[in-house]
């Protein structure tokens, strides 16, 4: 089976989570990247020893190699990336939030199946063991009935706690992040913990 080829649109911190993810892959290797600042591109490339890197985003849109992106840029970017990227038959994992209000979000939708290529918004937390164990444990009856949840959360390291000006304009998405820093993202797999 042919290796599918996918390109990371935006090489900034969260980039860096994603590269792991295709180490000792039968079926998918990283083929390239491609970020506005081209020299960002260059020295993530270099890094991690990623093959190719894109001028533009259409240059990625345009290569026939290219099966996939993965969209990790500011949120009021994904609905038109993930939009053109369909509509150059090109498979998408964006970055949670998956846009900026659900009317994108219908659109993107609507882009992946007329186009007929996936569309997944990347969570990897409700793939976390201590979630699983818990969802187990709720679908066992060993916990009985939730009534509330108490979260408790701190920074691990890669997330500063200067918030950049860029993440707390709203019309970039950032709002609810600066005033819920990132308890947004963990709400749904918690609730997805406890939906069974």
């Amino acid at each position: 089976m042919e290796k599918m080829k996918f390109v990371l649109i935006g090489c900034g911190r969260i980039a860096t989570l994603h590269v792991a993810g295709y180490k000792d892959r039968d079926d998918a290797v990283l083929y390239g990247v491609y970020d506005k600042k081209k020299t960002a591109a260059e020295d993530f490339a270099k890094e991690y020893g990623i093959e190719k890197v894109y001028d533009t985003y259409e240059d990625v849109l345009n290569d026939p190699d290219v099966t996939g992106v993965e969209i990790l840029v500011p949120h009021h970017l994904h609905c038109a990336l993930t939009i053109q990227a369909c509509n150059a038959k090109k498979h998408v994992s964006v970055q949670k939030p998956m846009a900026m209000n659900l009317e994108e979000c219908d659109k993107m939708i609507a882009a992946a199946k007329e186009n007929g290529v996936k569309l997944k918004v990347f969570e990897n937390f409700v793939h976390y063991p201590p979630y699983l164990r818990a969802k187990k444990l709720i679908a066992e009856g060993e916990i009985g009935e939730i009534k509330g949840v108490r979260y408790k959360m701190n920074n691990g390291g890669l997330c500063s706690i200067n918030v950049p000006a860029a993440k707390m304009r709203a019309k970039m998405g950032g709002a609810a992040e600066v005033e819920l820093p990132p308890t947004g993202w963990k709400v749904d797999p918690l609730s997805w913990t406890w939906r069974l």
